[in-house]
């Protein structure tokens, strides 16, 4: 069965959403199971696309929301907590993550020489599918 396209069909996940934006932090969603948190993950982030479509039809392409949504500011993460699974709808900060300038770095030639050389071979270890599990 196809996910659907339509905004109405998502009128639960954007009540989350809006909810997510008046909070100063975010939100979290709990849900009985994993399937469940996985699945409302999938249709929260399709609403997100889907206004970053309609947006796309409404701004101008100059206009700084033109193909962009309101939500595009948050991450959603999985968690489990004892028996339940939640999702968290948390606003991204710049503080989350820790970035350094390449040209400082003391072995900087070292990565310049990796990230820009074509003739990289790469090793590939192969396995039998038997040896992986399903998670569900």
């Amino acid at each position: 069965m196809a996910i659907s396209s339509s905004r109405i069909s998502y009128s639960d996940c954007y009540e989350h959403w809006d909810a997510a934006v008046a909070d100063s932090i975010g939100l979290r969603i709990r849900f009985t199971n994993e399937p469940d948190a996985w699945r409302e993950n999938l249709r929260l982030n399709k609403a997100r696309r889907i206004d970053r479509d309609d947006n796309k039809k409404i701004y101008p392409v100059e206009h700084p929301m033109h193909a962009q949504s309101i939500y595009d500011q948050f991450s959603i993460r999985k968690r489990q907590e004892g028996e339940a699974w939640f999702l968290y709808i948390t606003r991204k900060k710049s503080t989350d993550y820790k970035s350094e300038p390449l040209s400082q770095l003391e072995q900087a030639n070292g990565v310049e020489q990796s990230l820009n050389s074509d003739s990289r071979e790469l090793e590939v270890q192969s396995q039998a599918l038997s040896t992986f599990k399903r998670r569900f």
